[in-house]
C-alpha cells in the first residue's frame, strides 16, 4: 500500500525538555535552586568518585571586606561588605 506523503505537514516543534525545565526554574528562588544543585553535585561526586562522606557545606567560604571611602572636604566613610553563604 502506497501512501500519498505529499500532503502531509511536518509536525510542529515544540518545547524540548530542557526547555521546561528553564520555565519550572524561573519561578524558583535563587537560594533554592543553589543548594539543590549543591545536593545534585554532592550526590555526583558520592557515585561517579566513590568520595562517600563529601559535605560541600565543609567547603563553602565568608568574606568580609572593610571598605573606606574618601569623600569630597576628607571626610571618610567606612563599611563592611559580607559575601557567603547562609
Amino acid at each position: 500500500v502506497s501512501e500519498n506523503t505529499e500532503n502531509l505537514q511536518q509536525p510542529k516543534k515544540g518545547l524540548e525538555y530542557k526547555d521546561y525545565l528553564r520555565i519550572l526554574l524561573f519561578f524558583k528562588k535563587t537560594d533554592s535552586l543553589t543548594w539543590r544543585a549543591l545536593d545534585r553535585i554532592e550526590g555526583n561526586l558520592r557515585k561517579n568518585y566513590n568520595m562517600e562522606d563529601i559535605c560541600l557545606d565543609y567547603y563553602m567560604v565568608k568574606l568580609r571586606l572593610d571598605n573606606k571611602a574618601t569623600i569630597k572636604s576628607g571626610i571618610q566613610y567606612q563599611f563592611p561588605t559580607y559575601f557567603g553563604y547562609n
